[in-house]
């Protein structure tokens, strides 16, 4: 029986090594998750924003809203006609690129536009189907004012609200910005205002704390590696990001996207255009379970999110023996440093150019945590064969299934290998993928 390492001076499997160092290091519980949840949301807030074509009856609207909820905060938004069309795009999460000005949004309208922040003292939460086709949790009182104030006009969509909290939290965030957010909610009287402003990081971002700003109140993200020297470093090499939604982290960040790749891009910081990848839940670049639990562990690191030091430690792994043909320098030793630290005697005199060495030891970690090598959906990723290889071989250990086992197995390898083919001849176009307005 093949063993990796030894610990206390006897030979462990791989598996059952790692399962006792990843012990009481699971991710956050459902209950946990719905408490914290909880507590974000014990205040119900929401946004709507009335378009050119809506303010014809803007008075009648005004007083719905009030009539109904609380108003804490009441604005005029004056975008430049610059930043106009990429404003609507991010704020409605479509992939975008470089746009120039052509004219005013049939829906939006000419600016500006009211902008009324609300609290709902007595929120009614369902499952509800947007016009975009989603199913989500909404505040049905608020989606119900929306839709009443929209039948008013004949023309779609004059009236603008958010369906949630997060949704709440992306839109207020990029229109107003964190600093007049928090003054709305911290008020103790309306607060009314004329606003000439893009969206945040419109003409690009000042230094990376800005964009961590945002992004910490849009959507669950970390900066895979190589972040030791963020947010002070803007102009030498790229940034990983993992994420929960890529549209929506591009969006916030003010990404911009390649056509048909829109989870790569570039953004602007102090002048500097810095490429970034954004992998994200389900995107293959990792496991798509190990993806999750990533971000469910996630630790604070400044102003920013980055990996725990096993998912570092392991995704690194990970990254240079099945993402690369070679390992650099930098990451041999930020891997030992990190082994030494945890005390992992069965790191020692390991050879990391080994792809067979390499390979079993990811493969212990990857079958110890329930997790599956999964092809990327970035055509651009390296794929080492032989590392990869060794990582798709059955996880179910046919060697103790027997003759019978075996042959049951036979079906199951037939119709994966009917997927991946299926998979590698239709390549999704994401370039026409974009939100409806809602």
């Amino acid at each position: 029986m093949n063993t990796i390492g030894h610990m206390n001076g006897s030979s462990v499997e791989p598996d059952a090594m790692f399962k006792l160092e990843s012990k009481g290091r699971g991710p956050a519980s459902e209950l946990a998750v719905m408490q914290e949840r909880e507590d974000l949301v014990r205040r119900d807030f929401s946004c709507f924003a009335i378009w050119e074509g809506g303010r014809s009856k803007e008075g009648e609207i005004v007083e719905g809203i009030r009539r109904n909820f609380n108003i804490l905060g009441d604005y005029n938004i004056f975008w430049s006609e610059r930043n106009y069309n990429r404003n609507i795009q991010r704020l409605y999460q479509r992939p975008s690129g470089s746009l120039e000005f052509k004219g005013y949004d049939k829906k939006i309208g000419k600016p500006p536009f009211r902008f009324i922040i609300v609290e709902d003292l007595e929120p009614q939460y369902a499952l509800i189907r947007n016009v975009s086709g989603n199913i989500e949790l909404s505040n049905r009182n608020v989606v119900k004012k929306k839709y009443e104030f929209r039948a008013w006009f004949d023309k779609a969509y004059q009236v603008h609200s958010s369906n949630n909290y997060e949704e709440f939290i992306f839109q207020t965030s990029l229109v107003l910005g964190s600093e007049l957010l928090a003054e709305c909610l911290s008020s103790d009287v309306p607060i009314k205002k004329d606003i000439q402003k893009d969206l945040e990081g419109a003409n690009g971002w000042r230094d990376w704390n800005e964009p961590f700003e945002i992004l910490n109140n849009c959507v669950k993200y970390l900066v895979l590696r190589n972040f030791e020297n963020l947010p002070v470093r803007t102009g030498c090499g790229d940034v990983d990001f993992l994420c929960s939604d890529f549209q929506k982290l591009a969006s916030a960040a003010n990404v911009y996207q390649k056509s048909g790749r829109p989870y790569k891009g570039t953004i602007d910081i102090a002048g500097n255009t810095i490429p970034v990848d954004i992998r994200f839940v389900g995107d293959g670049y990792y496991p798509c379970s190990w993806e999750k639990d990533m971000l469910e562990r996630r630790k604070k690191h400044g102003n920013f999110f980055v990996p725990e030091l096993e998912d570092l430690f392991f995704s690194l792994l990970y990254h240079c023996k099945v993402h690369k043909s070679r390992v650099s320098k930098s990451y041999i030793e930020l891997l030992e440093e990190i082994a030494r630290e945890k005390q992992w005697s069965w790191y020692q005199d390991v050879n990391v150019h080994d792809n067979v060495q390499m390979g079993g030891l990811l493969k212990g970690y990857l079958k110890s945590n329930n997790y599956y090598y999964e092809k990327p959906i970035d055509v651009g990723v390296n794929i080492n064969k032989e590392v990869v290889g060794l990582l798709s071989e059955s996880m179910f250990g046919e060697r103790e299934l027997g003759v019978f086992g075996k042959m049951a197995m036979k079906p199951v390898r037939l119709a994966n290998k009917v997927l991946r083919k299926m998979r590698d001849q239709v390549k999704p176009s994401f370039n026409v993928i974009g939100k409806s307005i809602h």
